[in-house]
C-alpha cells in the first residue's frame, strides 16, 4: 500500500510539473501579413534556374509564401504549386538568400509574411499583361514595381530601371515616374505590340475599380467600358479571333445599374479572362 501511495504521488507531481511548465511558457508570437512582399525586399536574389526549366514567349511568373522574422531575414520560402517541379528549390533558395525590411509593430519587432513574386522574363514581352500589371501598380500604392519591370526586357533597361527605382529609392516620385514609362514604351511601340499595350492599359481601368474600396461609378465605368469600342475598329490581323471576340463583348457590355456591384464584376471579370495574345 505504501509503495502505490508512492507511486500515485509522484505521478501527481509529474502531471503537475508539466501543467505549471506548459503555463510558463510565453505566447507564441504572431505573424503579420504583409500585401506586398517584393517592395519590403533590401536585397532580392534572384533564382538560378536550370536549363531545363521552360521559359514562355512572355515570361515565367512563381509566387512563394515567405515568412520574415524580426531581423528581416527569411525563416522560410515555399513555392506554390504552380512553380515548375525544377524550379521550385532554385526559388525557394533564393528567397531564402533574400533580406527584407524589419518589421515594427507597436514599438516591438515582430514576424511577417506574405506572397513573393518572381518574373522570369522571356524574350519577348507580353505587353498586355504588362500593361495590366503596370496599371495595377498606379491604382494601388502598396503594390511593388518589381514585378511589371521584371517583365521587361533588356531592350527596355532604362524603363526597366526607372520603375525599379520607385521602390527603391523615397525621394522619386511614384505615379509621375510611371507615367513618365507608360509614355516612353508607348512611343517605342509599334503595331501589334503597341495595340496590346494599349489595350491593356484601358482593360484594367475598367476591372480595377472593382478591387478598388469606395462606392462604385457606373457612369465612368461604363464609360471606360465603352472606350474599348476603339480597339475592335482596326485590330492587328494577327490578334487571336477567341480574344477578339472576348474584346467585343466587353465593349459592348452595359451595366445594369440594378445589379449589384459584385454581379457586374464577375461578368466583366469572366468576359476579361478571354482577351490575351
Amino acid at each position: 500500500m505504501n509503495m502505490k501511495r508512492f507511486l500515485t504521488s509522484a505521478v501527481l507531481v509529474v502531471l503537475t510539473s508539466i501543467v505549471a511548465a506548459g503555463q510558463d511558457l510565453p505566447p507564441t508570437p504572431p505573424v503579420y501579413n504583409v500585401p506586398d512582399m517584393n517592395g519590403r525586399a533590401v536585397l532580392l536574389v534572384k533564382p538560378d534556374l536550370p536549363v531545363s526549366v521552360q521559359i514562355p514567349v512572355d515570361g515565367l511568373t512563381m509566387t512563394l509564401r515567405v515568412v520574415v522574422d524580426t531581423n528581416g531575414d527569411v525563416a522560410s520560402a515555399q513555392c506554390s504549386l504552380q512553380c515548375p517541379s525544377d524550379a521550385r528549390g532554385p526559388a525557394e533558395a533564393a528567397a531564402r538568400s533574400s533580406k527584407f525590411r524589419p518589421l515594427t509593430v507597436a514599438g516591438q519587432a515582430a514576424k511577417y509574411g506574405g506572397i513573393l513574386t518572381y518574373t522570369i522574363t522571356g524574350q519577348k514581352v507580353n505587353w498586355y499583361r504588362f500593361a495590366t500589371v503596370l496599371q495595377s501598380a498606379f491604382a494601388f500604392r502598396n503594390l511593388s514595381l518589381g514585378p511589371a519591370a521584371a517583365l521587361l526586357t533588356d531592350e527596355f533597361a532604362v524603363e526597366r530601371t526607372r520603375l525599379q527605382e520607385i521602390d527603391t529609392r523615397p525621394e522619386v516620385p511614384r505615379k509621375e515616374t510611371m507615367e513618365a514609362v507608360k509614355h516612353a514604351i508607348d512611343a517605342k511601340l509599334k503595331g501589334t505590340d503597341r495595340w496590346w499595350f494599349d489595350l491593356g492599359l484601358c482593360v484594367r481601368a475598367v476591372t480595377v475599380p472593382f478591387q478598388a474600396s469606395g462606392k462604385l461609378d457606373i457612369d465612368g465605368l461604363q464609360d471606360d467600358i465603352d472606350y474599348l469600342a476603339r480597339f475592335t475598329k482596326s485590330p492587328p490581323t494577327d490578334v487571336p479571333p477567341a480574344a477578339l471576340a472576348a474584346l467585343r463583348e466587353l465593349a459592348s457590355y452595359k451595366i445594369d445599374p440594378n445589379m449589384p456591384p459584385k454581379e457586374v464584376g464577375d461578368a466583366i471579370f469572366k468576359i476579361e479572362s478571354g482577351i490575351h495574345p
